[in-house]
């Protein structure tokens, strides 16, 4: 994946790769004084208009199984592993401050592949948390509309990708997407290596079907799109005809991630991630799946990984929030406009 960078005037910057694998401009610092001397209040930062609290959302899940704040757990957290970022994977980025809009991505003349995929910067970390290895078997439980099984496709390692997602029109661009950047992506032998499938399913159902077998799994579960509700009033998740549906999130978050935890092996590796900065929908959630599994599932035993790893490493191009019990949590800022997004990552032990 790569990401146009680009000023208007050819020449004028001159990137260079950091050792995590980003293209950054050279002669461009970060001024210190425009760093806070304190983590700000994860509030600040919330969309207010018409949006209930997370107590609320939480607490009004039109009579399904609540997830509780405050809930008591004894979820163990261990400590980091180190970040592997494949070096196959490029990402490039505007210089702190830049807001420049992308180009639109061009058509390689040998391959007649687009030469670059636009994603928001914060989307490629939850790829960058699976830590993904050579042979390894990943299920993408939420994939459409594709960026992050593009990403891992772009890996060039792994073994196999399974996209799941529950909606025709919605794989149907996943395919697209993969088609018009990865040469042959369906074919049995591709260039990139790995075979590619795309499965019409719900999310929920994969765990009983396939149990213990990926060894990754990323759960980028549907949620209440920050930024999307903030600049677009189509298909907004907070129109009042969808209160019912948003109020359900959470439990239906919790499920496809308990779902996801099912089918991965035992030793592998599930990565839990939205675009929101709802607490109800983040921390909250981990806990509660990580909770009602170990009622439902007793023979399952999960942790959580901590992510710091990836949060020190990557401290110079996101601005991420330290108040996160479970994940990371990264924060859109005027110089470093990335996110919002959090993301967590479970090991299953057993």
């Amino acid at each position: 994946m790569t990401f146009d960078l680009s000023d208007s005037t050819p020449g004028t910057v001159i990137y260079e790769e950091t050792p995590e694998g980003f293209m950054v401009p050279r002669q461009t610092e970060v001024d210190p004084s425009s760093k806070p001397n304190h983590p700000p209040d994860l509030y600040d930062y919330v969309p207010a208009s018409q949006q209930l609290t997370a107590k609320d959302q939480l607490e009004q899940d039109l009579g399904r199984q609540s997830l509780m704040l405050g809930i008591e757990s004894n979820i163990e957290i261990i400590p980091h592993e180190a970040l592997m970022i494949p070096p196959m994977l490029k990402c490039y980025i505007h210089e702190p401050g830049n807001i420049k809009s992308f180009f639109s991505a061009k058509q390689d003349e040998s391959t007649r592949m687009l030469q670059y995929y636009l994603l928001d910067g914060a989307s490629i970390l939850p790829v960058l948390a699976l830590n993904i290895k050579p042979g390894d078997k990943i299920l993408d439980l939420c994939a459409a509309p594709g960026g992050k099984s593009l990403a891992m496709a772009q890996c060039l390692i792994a073994d196999e990708i399974v996209c799941v997602d529950t909606s025709w029109s919605r794989l149907n661009r996943l395919k697209d997407t993969l088609r018009w950047h990865v040469p042959g992506v369906f074919d049995t032998a591709n260039l990139s290596g790995t075979r590619m499938q795309v499965i019409l399913e719900n999310g929920e159902a994969v765990g009983h079907q396939q149990p213990d077998r990926y060894d990754k799994v990323l759960v980028d579960v549907p949620c209440n799109t920050d930024r999307e509700v903030l600049t677009s009033d189509e298909n907004n998740r907070f129109k009042r005809t969808r209160v019912t549906e948003r109020l359900r999130l959470p439990q239906v978050q919790a499920d496809l991630l308990k779902s996801g935890i099912r089918a991965c092996r035992a030793g592998g590796t599930i990565v839990y991630s939205t675009c929101t900065l709802t607490p109800g929908q983040n921390d909250y959630v981990v806990e509660a799946a990580l909770t009602q599994l170990q009622d439902s599932h007793p023979n399952i035993k999960v942790v959580v990984q901590e992510c710091s790893d990836i949060a020190d490493r990557l401290a110079h191009i996101f601005k991420f929030w330290t108040g996160s019990k479970y994940g990371q949590v990264v924060l859109p800022t005027p110089s470093a406009n990335f996110g919002p997004g959090y993301f967590a990552k479970l090991v299953r032990v057993e």
